[in-house]
């Protein structure tokens, strides 16, 4: 006979007995506990009962508390209900917060098959807890270990897997699982194949039969390490959930601790954008040597350009003194006529130089300029409309590093009757302003001088001067020296080779500028 040491909450004695008096009919040795308040069934529950049987209304302490009380304590004793008030619902909800089973006392034949199924059912969790809390304290070593390589693995942003000899998997990183196989948790991979995940996403995408093309190429590798028993290394590509996509794969074959093949390890890495780029590379080759060429004609270009640039440059102001000087000389020569041709002549010939001097600077800019062919009519000369040149007395500074160019510019001004200073570069301006005592009015200055540039030396001068205008000189042109930033557009700008007409018109109109 089976003891069976039994709590009931009951509040009616005579219930009580009915229940202990089926057991005993049953079969069972019973010796039991009536309580019905808490106080007394917290203390009968610390003598650990086989067996709990609950009334389900009492009048201080009801079955609800009562399970409440058994969840706190996490007891693994079964408790069954035996009410005759309650309907199949409440049972069902009783059963939801940890009852074993329900007794109507209507019916308490059933109270002996149920108390000993509970008695047996329990006995088996009892064991198989005992089992595994053994097995865990046995293992707790490689579950320690599995825990780090599942959280060193599932931080990973390669795909990560082991497989058995069916291609089943063992193990899937996060990453697998996510980028690969599209499966809700690292669980749901174990046990399946690659071909079930690939069609699954297949059936997803019925309308477009290339939507998933993965799972068969897995399978034929895994195959392929099992019979070489060697590590390989893979290509695998196609689409992967709607996407084209290149997987460097390695694979190896797993062994267990007798050296018995027992699966598959593996792990890959997306390189699609690897691979696109390597394609782009290889069709672009051509174009890059193409291109490499033209770079290096460029390059030969620049540099005839930059030197071509340099001479105009240079030239421009030993034309501007050559074609200066010539006019200057023929307001002198009045009745010598051969002087005055010949004079001319220089002055044509300078003229010319300076057209010349002019393509030099066009083809510096990587101008494309048309030679005039033998034979082809002179350009027009456009007619200039007179513009009235007449002097002042205001004082003008000139700061020219080429003294020839800086000379006749000096006489072309006091020739019309300005007052003039002269400096060679922008430090000597610095110098001639200090020493001078009275306004100065305007500035003409060469963009591109030694240590102080033009545009600098105007900086400086402007607080002293406010009033001050500024003539900017250069053999470049306007549009090249503001294209480089040395200059700013819509500044007074002067362009060499000039001649003293262009200078006096160009000095008129810049004074008179605020007046007008």
């Amino acid at each position: 006979m089976m003891t069976l040491h039994l709590l009931i909450l009951e509040d009616n004695p005579d219930d009580a007995e009915l229940a202990v008096k089926e057991l005993e009919r049953k079969g069972f040795n019973v010796k039991w506990t009536r309580v019905d308040t808490e106080k007394a069934f917290r203390k009968a529950l610390a003598k650990k009962p086989d067996l709990i049987l609950v009334d389900y209304s009492l009048p201080s302490f009801d079955c609800p508390a009562a399970l409440e009380v058994h969840r706190q304590l996490d007891l693994d004793i079964p408790l069954i209900i035996i009410s005759g008030t309650i309907g199949e619902e409440v049972a069902v909800e009783c059963m939801k917060s940890g009852a074993t089973d329900c007794v109507f006392k209507d019916n308490l034949s059933r109270l002996g098959p149920v108390v000993k199924r509970a008695l047996e059912e329990m006995k088996i969790y009892r064991k198989s807890k005992q089992a595994e809390e053994a097995l865990w304290k046995s293992e707790s070593r490689y579950k320690r270990l599995y825990f780090m390589v599942r959280l060193m693995c599932d931080n990973l942003p390669d795909l990560i897997w082991t497989k058995d000899l069916e291609n089943r998997f063992i193990f899937a990183n996060k990453a697998c699982c996510e980028k690969l196989l599209n499966a809700k948790d690292t669980d749901e991979p174990v046990g399946k194949t690659d071909i079930y995940f690939a069609a699954r996403e297949r059936e997803s995408h019925p309308e477009n039969p290339e939507y998933h093309t993965f799972g068969e190429t897995c399978t034929e590798s895994d195959l392929a390490v099992m019979e070489t028993e060697k590590p390989l290394r893979f290509d695998e590509f196609g689409n992967l959930k709607g996407k084209f996509i290149y997987l460097d794969v390695y694979k190896a074959p797993f062994w267990d601790k007798k050296s018995n093949l027992i699966g598959t390890v593996g792990c890959a890495r997306d390189i699609t954008r690897e691979k696109q780029i390597e394609e782009d590379r290889k069709q672009s080759e051509e174009e890059k040597k193409k291109l490499e060429a033209q770079l290096r004609q460029s390059q030969k270009m620049e540099a005839i350009g930059t030197l071509a640039g340099s001479v105009a440059h240079d030239f421009n102001n030993i034309l501007t003194t050559i074609i200066g000087n010539a006019e200057l000389a023929l307001m002198d020569v009045i009745k010598d006529e051969s002087l005055r041709k010949g004079i001319e002549e220089i002055k044509k010939a300078g003229e010319k130089a300076a057209s010349l001097t002019r393509q030099l600077l066009d083809f510096s800019r990587k101008q494309i300029v048309q030679p005039k062919m033998k034979g082809d009519a002179e350009p027009e000369e456009k007619e200039q409309t007179p513009v009235d040149v007449p002097g002042g007395f205001e004082t003008v500074l000139i700061v020219e590093d080429d003294d020839n160019l800086r000379k006749f510019a000096q006489e072309v001004l006091l020739l019309h009757g300005y007052r003039v200073l002269d400096a060679e570069n922008g430090e000597d301006a610095l110098r001639v302003c200090k020493e001078h005592d009275g306004q100065i009015d305007l500035m003409i200055a060469d963009v591109v001088m030694p240590k102080i540039s033009g545009r600098e030396t105007a900086e400086r001068l402007q607080p002293l001067y406010p009033q001050m205008k500024v003539i900017y000189v250069s053999g470049y042109t306007d549009n090249t020296i503001v294209h480089h930033g040395v200059l700013a557009p819509g500044l007074n700008f002067l362009e060499k080779p000039f001649t003293l007409e262009d200078l006096a018109r160009k000095v008129r109109e810049a004074l008179d500028a605020e007046k007008k």
